[in-house]
């Protein structure tokens, strides 16, 4: 049980750096530019989720500290959650059919 405390938090951050990459530089589709800014939202929220874990398991802080830090990390889980779902059910993107014209099915 406590590799997925190590794991979970590691691929929140990875993720949080790829997910907003991916959206911004994408070729493959185009994107709204409200859903690049969500995308960096999200992101800031996965890493500070991920962050805040490390933090957690490894610092040596009081309980009422350890109490706050954790409801800022689930604050910023739940409104990540929150625009990801946004994110996936408004399909935000228009793929684009050639490169080189740039044409938008």
């Amino acid at each position: 049980m406590r590799s997925l405390h190590t794991i979970l938090p590691l691929l929140a951050i990875f993720g949080s750096i790829v997910f907003p990459i991916s959206t911004l530089f994408s070729r493959r589709y185009i994107y709204e530019p409200w859903a690049r800014t969500v995308s960096v939202l999200v992101s800031m929220c996965g890493f500070i989720w991920g962050a805040g874990r490390f933090i957690l398991d490894h610092g040596n802080f009081s309980k009422s500290t350890d109490v706050v830090l954790d409801d800022v990390r689930r604050f910023c889980c739940g409104i990540g959650v929150g625009l990801l779902v946004a994110f996936i059910i408004a399909k935000p993107y228009k793929k684009v059919v050639d490169e080189k014209s740039k044409t938008i099915a």
